[in-house]
């Protein structure tokens, strides 16, 4: 079973840190930092922040590559549809609503379940496309 700890301190945050794709690597939790291990290397240590900032970055990233197709009035404020560019990929709904932002996607259900809060790429492209870069800059617009 998949915890917060697991999901953000993940071997797939450990390699996009690293710039490590193929190696077995170890990975053990402590107060501040990650313990992180990758076979025919030393052991070293990440902080946790430096995860948390690769956590929201890589879904910034990921976000660029999506395109806000529409948009229209929802329940409880505008819902806009994200797409891939990848034509097999399914289309997401994003509502923003004031500081609440929610997505259909498994992602966004999965922060919420592990934090109580999420954005996840989706979120980011839609706050993109309402020209704001991250979510900082949305909720102190």
């Amino acid at each position: 079973m998949q915890t917060s700890n697991t999901f953000l301190y993940s071997a797939a945050a450990t390699r996009r840190l690293l710039a490590n794709a193929t190696r077995t690597i170890q990975i053990r939790e402590f107060f501040y930092v990650v313990w992180v291990w990758v076979k025919g290397q030393r052991p070293t240590f990440i902080s946790k922040r430096r995860y948390k900032t690769e956590f929201v970055a890589s879904r910034q990233r990921a976000a660029r590559a999506l395109q806000v197709i529409s948009q229209h009035h929802g329940y409880f404020g505008i819902v806009y549809t994200v797409t891939s560019s990848q034509p097999a990929q399914p289309a997401y709904q994003v509502e923003v609503a004031g500081t609440h932002i929610a997505c259909t996607c498994e992602d966004w259900a999965n922060q919420i379940d592990r934090f109580g809060k999420a954005v996840c790429k989706h979120g980011y492209a839609t706050l993109q496309h309402l020209g704001h870069e991250t979510l900082a800059a949305y909720l102190n617009r």
